[in-house]
């Protein structure tokens, strides 16, 4: 059973980017996040949960109803990427979609622990971080923190 919040069972970190104010534009910012269960089965599904949090004082205007995240998954011990879920992660919305300040979206994804070619991860720990980019007038990339998780036999 899986239980939110709960930093034996669960692991959540986020990164906040920002960019001030230029001439004739408005602040944006935005924090990423993303949330796994801290250790998962070889052979089992690894859900991920990207959630995307307005902390500026502008609303975020996403044109498709989502944002295209990349989110890359790397071999602890030796830092190499072993695979990247593909993106777009779109709302169930394919419309316009605005988050105002203090407002989230979360996005759940799966990964069956296999690469691009269809190898599966060996037991280990394992690193997960996300990015994406903030549409706008002065695009802000917005990256979390990696997060580590295990995968057993």
């Amino acid at each position: 059973m899986r239980v939110r919040f709960v930093a034996a069972l669960l692991v959540i970190v986020g990164c906040r980017a920002q960019e001030k104010s230029l001439a004739g534009t408005d602040a944006v910012a935005a924090d990423l996040s993303v949330t796994v269960p801290s250790e998962v089965k070889q052979g089992d599904f690894l859900p991920v949960d990207v959630t995307l949090t307005n902390v500026g004082e502008k609303a975020l205007v996403l044109e498709s109803g989502g944002y295209e995240v990349q989110t890359d998954i790397l071999r602890e011990e030796t830092g190499v990427q072993f695979y990247s879920l593909p993106g777009p992660v779109t709302t169930a919305e394919y419309r316009p979609k605005t988050v105002q300040p203090g407002a989230s979206i979360r996005i759940t994804r799966s990964w069956d622990l296999r690469n691009g070619s269809g190898t599966l991860a060996t037991p280990g720990t394992y690193r997960i971080r996300a990015v994406t980019l903030i549409p706008g007038d002065s695009p802000v990339e917005v990256v979390s923190s990696p997060v580590t998780f295990v995968i057993t036999r």
